[in-house]
């Protein structure tokens, strides 16, 4: 561009300022015209000197120059701030953070940079992405020369956190207060397919429950969904989780989905699921996924659409508190369908459920949701620390923003892993898995769960299909009888509480009052009612053992206990009846014991213990009354019949505690044919008066138990009482086996 006229003296100088043109190299050449016109002022032996001055706002660039200009990673910062003359740095990410876009600037336009690893090949200053693994990432930067000579490395070092800092957790922990709650399936559901299927789903049943669930004060359930609902029909399924979760926070109840499980069924199948096996714990439930796509590597990819479907749907949902990936991940069923069982478990099992497990993490934190993700721990007895876990739960333990944990063990061993457990862990603990009330009881750890504030989430709200409130052994001899006492589960069907002192219980430590006065027996705890032996069937027992009620609410009134057959009830009134084919004869047997219960209908129940004493009557002038000495015997609700297969039970009653131990049901005791007397077990603790027997049948044919009397009491097989008084009088019970196969006739 032309410069500015300047005149110049012998000696002087002059500065011309112009603007070279733009898009230049370093190497490039101005070409320029200097016009000097004499004035007169100089002379031949003058010399004009020309110096040219680049002016820059920046130091040229030189063509060796393998620096860069910028650097910067999204989402995260770097450590130091960067300086062109720094080459290593680092960065530490939240877990949230799974992939990067790392953008690099060379200070030579003619310079390259080569970012590695990148999921990407833009050109650098576009940005290259970056996925990111837990832990340490080392991403290089490559910058090299226009030259071609000569390189730099840029090295930055990002440490991705593998779940949430403890102080999220934490606070995550304050902001929800001490959890209470149950792991749920609705009462007509066998399995998480028939809770969730669209034939089977019952949104007005499940409202009812998670309203029962409110009233005694819990404020979560831990949900169970299933891999094949959303492979089905993912927006169906979706729609009846929202429906579920809109009841649920209509109670003020919060929820946590479960999404896999390593227990019980490794076949599930999608339609009609079975009905339950009679007196069997949790016959029906299913696992997820099933063996076949649990065994195969391969296809657990499959899985991924609906991990991050049911998240990415109830991400950030205030009433989806947390997602739990996958229950006891291992699981090997021993007893069931593992070894000792149907032994159709997979082999190394644990070896594809931790594989499944690592994926399942990834999926989620692939999708990053606001609420936490873990897994709970499962130590088959005492927790002692995070190195004497198994596989699965040590990666659990460290990949899991809050820590849930299974607890089952005798109050002892639980309470030692609590307190071991909230003493290393930095952040919310939720037992998500507790109650078996043949060794522990809310009693004994509710307290404890929260004195130190950890999260209790027992098994089962109410009995239903499930009938977890059988325990485990009912896998080898199943329990037709209602159990004593009930292993899981706290509520009846109808909403009673199994013990009210429990119920009681819960609501005092979550605060919880309700409105409904409870109906109360008048008489108290116990009643007395006498009958005339040898009287008829349908007459009334005394005076009705009725109930009263503040609210004025419908009253139901049922029989239980041990002598439940020997008497009927009128249900609206509490009245007592003799029944039909029972004959009540003093010389057989002087007194019975029934227990009454009444309920309201809105939750409140009592019960009244009855006492029945037969009244000895002179039957006739040629007959004398003959009580027989020692203790006597009866059989009650033997079966009509068996199958073949399935074990059966009965009741053995005895007039007066005699001297009895388990061992003597499986010895000496019975005379048998047809079948074996398993075990038995007392129907009120430390007596022996009244027993449940369990039996097996070996085919088809009848089944016949005889109780055989007047054995001396230093026999085998004796019943005694303490004063040395034998049992005489012998009892039968037969139980025939199911009828033949009925055929067409032909002709002989």
């Amino acid at each position: 561009t032309s410069g500015d006229n300047v005149t110049l003296s012998a000696t002087g100088t002059a500065t011309v300022t112009f603007d070279a043109p733009t898009g230049l190299t370093e190497d490039a050449t101005l070409v320029f015209t200097l016009t000097v016109s004499d004035t007169g002022g100089l002379t031949g032996q003058d010399v004009v000197s020309v110096t040219v001055v680049a002016q820059s706002s920046e130091p040229t660039a030189l063509p060796g120059d393998a620096t860069l200009s910028a650097l910067a990673l999204r989402d995260v910062s770097l450590t130091p701030a960067f300086e062109s003359d720094t080459e290593t740095y680092a960065v530490d990410a939240s877990v949230e953070v799974t992939v990067t876009t790392v953008s690099a600037t060379t200070t030579n336009s003619g310079a390259t940079a080569r970012i590695t690893p990148s999921d990407t090949d833009d050109n650098a200053d576009n940005g290259h992405q970056v996925s990111l693994d837990y832990g340490v990432n080392t991403i290089g930067v490559l910058v090299t020369a226009r030259d071609g000579v000569a390189t730099t490395t840029y090295t930055v070092t990002v440490d991705r956190a593998k779940r949430w800092s403890a102080a999220r957790a934490r606070e995550w922990g304050d902001d929800h207060g001490w959890l209470v709650g149950a792991n749920y399936v609705p009462r007509y559901a066998i399995n998480q397919l028939e809770h969730w299927q669209a034939d089977t789903f019952d949104l007005d049943v499940i409202d009812e429950e998670l309203g029962w669930a409110a009233d005694l004060g819990m404020n979560v359930m831990r949900v169970y969904l299933h891999d094949l609902l959303y492979k089905q029909d993912s927006t169906g399924f979706l729609d009846r989780i929202e429906q579920y979760l809109e009841v649920a926070d209509k109670h003020g109840i919060a929820t946590i989905l479960v999404f896999f499980d390593d227990v019980w069924d490794p076949d599930p199948q999608l339609g009609a699921q079975p009905t339950p096996t009679p007196g069997v714990h949790n016959s029906g439930w299913v696992q997820s996924p099933g063996r076949a796509i649990l065994g195969d590597p391969a296809a657990h990819d499959s899985l991924k659409p609906y991990v991050m479907g049911v998240i990415a749907r109830f991400d950030g949902d205030e009433r989806v508190i947390a997602f739990e990936l996958y229950n006891e991940p291992g699981h090997l069923n021993e007893g069931t369908y593992g070894v000792g069982g149907q032994n159709i478990e997979l082999a190394n099992k644990s070896r594809y459920s931790r594989a499944l497990l690592e994926k399942a993490f990834q999926w989620a934190r692939e999708t990053g949701p606001a609420q936490p993700v873990f897994a709970s721990l499962w130590p088959r007895y005492r927790f002692i620390g995070w190195d004497n876990l198994n596989s699965p739960d040590r990666f659990s333990a460290q990949h899991s923003d809050i820590i849930g944990f299974h607890s089952y063990m005798e109050i002892g061993v639980f309470r030692s892993s609590v307190e071991r457990l909230t003493d290393i862990s930095d952040r919310p603990v939720v037992m998500t898995e507790y109650l078996a009330r043949d060794w522990n009881t809310f009693e004994l750890m509710l307290p404890i769960l929260q004195e130190h504030g950890v999260g209790a989430i027992n098994w089962g709200l109410v009995n239903g299909k499930s009938q977890t409130h059988y325990d485990w052994s009912t896998w080898r001899e199943p329990d037709p009888w209602e159990p004593d006492p009930w292993f899981h589960d706290v509520l009846r069907s109808s909403c009673v509480p199994y013990d009210l002192a429990e119920a009681a219980l819960i609501r005092q430590l979550t605060g919880t009052t309700i409105e409904n006065e409870m109906p109360m027996f008048a008489e108290g705890a116990e009643a007395l009612r006498t009958l005339a032996e040898n009287t008829g069937a349908g007459l009334n027992v005394g005076a009705p053992v009725s109930a009263q009620d503040g609210d004025g609410d419908t009253l139901r009134y049922t029989l239980e206990g041990v002598d439940a057959d020997i008497f009927s009830i009128v249900g609206t009134t509490g009245q007592l009846r003799t029944r039909e084919g029972v004959d009540y004869d003093y010389e057989a047997w002087e007194s019975y014991t029934v227990t009454i219960r009444v309920e309201d209908g809105q939750c409140g129940t009592d019960t009244i213990d009855v006492t029945i004493d037969l009244l000895d009557v002179q039957e006739s002038a040629t007959l004398t009354d003959t009580v027989v000495a020692g203790p006597r015997a009866r059989f009650a609700l033997v079966p009509s019949g068996h199958d073949g297969s399935l074990p059966f039970s009965f009741r053995l009653s005895f007039s007066e505690e005699v001297a009895l131990s388990y061992q003597d049901f499986s010895g000496a005791l019975f005379e048998i044919s047809g079948g074996t007397v398993r075990n038995a077990r007392r129907l009120v603790r430390f007596s022996n008066k009244s027993w449940e027997v369990h039996a097996r049948p070996d085919g088809t044919g009848t089944v016949v138990i005889t109780l055989p009397g007047d054995r001396a009491c230093d026999t085998a097989g004796a019943v005694c009482n303490s004063d040395g008084d034998r049992f005489t009088a012998t009892v039968t019970a037969t139980v025939p086996g199911p009828a033949p196969s009925v055929t067409s006739a032909t002709a002989l």
